[in-house]
């Protein structure tokens, strides 16, 4: 007996303010028309410090045990016990948005007499080998001046390109996370995101990101090098195999590829860590709403129902099989959904000043990515204050 009317609003970063503001003037007036907020997922957590979200944890019907609420995330989202925004089977969008390393086999196979080739990219993760080491010794070189301009450009040939808000995967495939909650809740800098291990990392990624066989543009139009066949590696978002990005004239990869985690940062790593894209669907549901419960048992629906009819046919059937060409591959697609990896910093990066989210990145593309430490030390004092003001809106 539930009817659905939807109200179209823009979403991503650049519209958070636009949608707040829509949110803001439904709270403040007599009609309340919005039940359920379903938007980018960094825009929930902006709205719960606002005191614009019920407490999902508070109604009866959404069940956060159950397999359709994925632990990792509610873990992340929820702070003292209580929890404003979810996400799992509900978006399709938090399977499409999920970070991979994508290869084309025919120019890795052309790699004949290379020692670091003879193994395939599935091999080395079998064996414990795909790391950042081994990954960025593989394709740090590999590059052909292929227009013949005499520098580095989209016309000629690269081991690996990237779309650069997609390097701060690297960070996430080492296992660190910006915020962390301490066992009696509370939240602090990761000493990991502050630390030595980060650093490291930072140096690294950089060096590799410097380096000829590697090509990074803050465009997505830099994913048609990789779809024209002019480089061996892509790390991006699961959706490029699907077409689903329109942004470009040629959406999709239509030769023999495989897909593989972004690699470790050491063999001594204990999982691999697969970051996922901001633009996935966050629900949560209006404090103003004079139906909680009906909208609360409305998304427990929605869940439970996509996690039974639409996650098997996105994941199982799409990914797994139509946009695979190899049996290996439905593999790592399971690795990838199995190690994703989420971080308070990157879902509530508007309180930090976006330095949680950008911090390793802005780094790694200096031209001095060893000075990671000195820069956020610069930073750290708005990080603390985004604490504060989360735990002022969770702790009292």
């Amino acid at each position: 007996g539930v009817e659905l009317k939807y109200y179209e609003s823009r979403g991503s970063a650049d519209y958070i303010k636009e949608y707040t503001a829509k949110v803001d003037a439904d709270y403040m007036s007599n009609d309340h028309l919005y039940d359920i907020y379903a938007t980018y997922s960094r825009i929930p957590p902006t709205l719960s410090l606002s005191g614009y979200l019920r407490d999902l944890n508070s109604l009866e019907y959404v069940n956060t045990d159950k397999p359709w609420w994925p632990k990792a995330l509610v873990d992340e989202c929820e702070i003292n016990g209580k929890l404003f925004f979810a996400s799992g089977d509900i978006s399709t969008n938090l399977l499409w948005m999920m970070i991979g390393t994508f290869y084309n086999r025919e120019l890795y196979g052309s790699m004949t007499g290379n020692e670091l080739y003879s193994k395939t990219p599935e091999q080395l993760v079998d064996d414990n080998e795909w790391t950042m080491e081994r990954f960025f010794a593989m394709t740090k070189d590999t590059y052909i001046d292929s227009d013949n301009d005499q520098k580095k450009s989209a016309g000629d040939t690269y081991g690996m390109v990237i779309y650069q808000v997609n390097i701060d995967a690297y960070q996430t495939a080492a296992g660190i996370t910006s915020i962390i909650k301490n066992p009696d809740g509370h939240l602090s800098v990761s000493p990991d995101f502050n630390g030595q291990r980060a650093a490291d990392v930072c140096e690294l990624v950089g060096n590799f990101l410097a380096s000829k066989g590697v090509y990074y543009e803050n465009k997505t139009s830099v994913r048609d090098i990789f779809f024209n066949q002019q480089a061996t590696f892509i790390m991006d978002r699961c959706f490029i195999v699907a077409g689903k990005d329109n942004s470009t004239n040629k959406t999709k990869i239509d030769f023999g590829f495989g897909i593989i985690p972004q690699p470790k940062f050491t063999k001594d790593q204990v999982n691999y860590s697969t970051n996922v894209g901001h633009p996935f669907t966050m629900y949560a549901i209006g404090e103003s709403s004079s139906i909680p419960d009906v909208a609360a048992a409305t998304l427990e629906c929605l869940a439970s129902e996509s996690y039974r009819l639409v996650t098997p046919e996105v994941f199982e059937t799409a990914m797994k099989v139509r946009y695979a060409d190899a049996p290996e591959s439905a593999k790592m697609y399971d690795i990838l959904r199995e190690t994703v990896s989420f971080d308070i910093g990157r879902l509530y990066a508007e309180s930090f000043k976006n330095y949680t989210a950008n911090a390793f990145r802005t780094s790694a593309i200096s031209t001095n990515p060893s000075g990671y430490l000195s820069s956020l030390a610069k930073q750290l004092r708005a990080i603390n204050s985004g604490i504060v003001e989360i735990e002022n809106a969770y702790f009292n």
